[in-house]
């Protein structure tokens, strides 16, 4: 019997369907569209009730069914969550309804796609992978992230409408937000800084840089704000870089090296946050291996054998790798298992 499994009934194009994981690492294999990220998707879904690529979570739902259920199995740990068309939402930890947060205080998921790389994507790519990294060490960072988003659109309708009694009213809770998730994304880079000098690569830094210093820089711009009709100073205007050498990584090394060096990191900073948290985390790596040579792609594998048994990894590819353990191959919703 697997120590770990999962099992789906109406989820995708998964009408019924169950596989048994290794629990270590596993690599899913299988052409584009036999459903290789609708399995991550649905470990991402048992535990956080949410998709990391649909926000309307009733189109989790197999067309024509009125209801889904996700059943995933980790050593003596039974996780169900049920949803159906009218609304009705259940999670259930060993038969028991429970909170998200009970799941949560067991049990992360972090969903990562090949092309995300911290130090070679843009701004707005660098913090949103900068706050995916702070979710795993709070679990209600992603709150903190949809109230500040709610309140900035209280704060915008104000601007447009010239109403500088609003725009004052809702920096107040911005601030608050603010201070939380800042230092929040702070002491991730913290992380990744002791990270990269275990590893050796001292020659990558990480820095954030604020638009706001306190609560009266806030007011200090609302006029301006109101004039030129948008926001000037938040979370989005806030500065992720990395450099090498004082210079910006992107001009370095080309992406493969970057994209292998930054799933390196990220496979040693899961680890360190599951150590520390006695969480255990299943690392969600979709297509991580398609600007990686054979060599780097075995590399990054191995990588992963020190993990103190609190991550399970998984890595989907359409590649052919010679690896014959661990893998589960997905031939059009046929299972072909050897783990």
């Amino acid at each position: 019997m697997y120590k770990c499994s999962i099992s789906l009934e109406n989820f995708r194009n998964f009408e019924s369907l169950k596989i048994g994981f290794n629990e270590n690492k596993n690599i899913i294999t299988g052409k584009n569209g036999s459903g290789k990220t609708s399995i991550l998707e649905a470990i991402f879904f048992v535990i956080f009730g949410s998709s990391f690529r649909e926000k309307d979570r009733q189109a989790l739902i197999t067309t024509g069914k009125e209801y889904l259920r996700v059943e995933l199995i980790y050593r003596d740990v039974i996780l169900e969550r049920y949803m159906d068309l009218y609304g009705k939402r259940v999670v259930r930890l060993n038969g028991e309804e429970v909170k998200r947060s009970d799941v949560t205080s067991r049990f992360l998921a972090v969903y990562s796609i090949g092309r995300e790389n911290l130090i070679d994507g843009p701004q707005h790519e660098r913090r949103k992978i900068l706050d995916k990294l702070s979710g795993v060490i709070i679990p209600e960072y992603r709150e903190y992230l949809a109230k500040y988003q709610r309140v900035v659109s209280i704060k915008k309708n104000a601007i447009f409408a010239g109403d500088m009694n609003t725009v004052i009213a809702s920096n107040v809770k911005l601030w608050e937000l603010y201070r939380k998730i800042s230092r929040a994304r702070e002491n991730t880079l913290l992380y990744l800084k002791r990270i990269v000098e275990k590893e050796g690569l001292g020659e990558i830094e990480f820095s954030y840089r604020k638009s706001i210093s306190g609560y009266d820089d806030l007011n200090s711009y609302a006029k301006q704000e109101i004039d030129e009709g948008k926001m000037l100073v938040g979370l989005n205007m806030d500065r992720v870089d990395v450099t090498v050498d004082g210079l910006d990584a992107r001009s370095y090394y080309s992406h493969g090296i970057k994209t292998y060096i930054w799933q390196r990191i990220l496979i040693k900073y899961i680890t360190m946050v599951a150590e520390e948290s006695g969480r255990t985390i299943f690392l969600l790596m979709d297509e991580p291996f398609a600007v990686l040579d054979e060599e780097k792609s075995q590399e990054l594998l191995e990588s992963t054998h020190e993990n103190f048994g609190q991550v399970v990894y998984f890595f989907t590819t359409q590649r052919s790798l010679n690896i014959d353990s661990y893998s589960i191959n997905l031939d059009h919703g046929r299972i072909k298992a050897d783990v």
